[in-house]
């Protein structure tokens, strides 16, 4: 939970998201495959807030050889566990999608 009077900025969320996203082994980078999309303005990360949880959607990138299933698995508990340690707020749904593969 987090303190009384504190409000945390839907920036402040997609950051904790991006880092916890990008600190799992196997990720490459937090982003879109494609240059294009970023160009278009589709993030990387989106956030909603529903008082005290958070759905998160975050693209990222893998690194060669790296199993997908098992990346997305370790991404998705990963920023659930930022989510909660760093913003004192639960983590209800976190998407990931594997945008890519580095070359």
């Amino acid at each position: 939970m987090t303190a009384p009077g504190l409000t945390v900025a839907r920036r402040v969320i997609e950051d904790t998201v991006r880092v916890a996203a990008a600190d799992v082994p196997g990720v490459a980078r937090v982003g879109r495959g494609s240059r294009v999309a970023g160009w278009l303005g589709r993030p990387a990360v989106s956030v909603r807030r529903d008082g005290e949880t958070i759905r998160a959607r975050v693209h990222v990138i893998a690194r060669p050889g790296v199993e997908l299933g098992p990346l997305s698995t370790r991404v998705r508990a990963g920023v659930g566990a930022g989510i909660e340690r760093v913003l004192g707020l639960h983590a209800n749904d976190v998407t990931v999608v594997v945008d890519g593969v580095v070359q």
